[in-house]
């Protein structure tokens, strides 16, 4: 079982990178997370 926590912890590294790549693309990309910003294009 302790490759489970090592996996674990990569994952959430890898998940936290996703989240910080979505940020940074965010602006200039509309997400359907804001609609109120993509609904103008």
């Amino acid at each position: 079982m302790v490759g489970k926590s090592k996996k674990e912890k990569k994952r959430k590294k890898l998940v936290r990178a996703a989240k910080e790549l979505e940020a940074k693309a965010d602006p200039s990309l509309p997400k359907k997370r804001l609609p109120k910003n993509g609904v103008v294009k």
